[in-house]
């Protein structure tokens, strides 16, 4: 992220104005981080449920710690020798 988004940030923070949800880098922090929140349409419309999407996949909500240890070890070198990233 560049200067000027970090400066954005900032100020929706201090506004209040920023909520944060686990993501697959998160997992960590699963008991203290909310999975979801959701978005109040306040013209009457519908209301929106927001994730991250990777609740709904088992390896990276139940098999975290095996995709992190295999992300961290192994998806470099695959890349390296041409593995495609199939999954982006």
């Amino acid at each position: 992220m560049t200067e000027v988004q970090y400066e954005l940030f900032g100020c929706f923070q201090k506004a209040g104005r920023i909520s944060r949800i686990i993501g697959n880098h998160d997992v960590v922090l699963r008991k203290e981080l909310p999975e979801g929140i959701i978005l109040e349409n306040r013209e009457g419309g519908r209301n929106m449920l927001l994730i991250h999407g990777h609740q709904a996949d088992f390896f990276n909500y139940v098999c975290w710690r095996a995709a992190r240890f295999m992300v961290r070890y192994f998806w470099k070198g695959l890349e390296l020798v041409g593995v495609p990233a199939t999954f982006t």
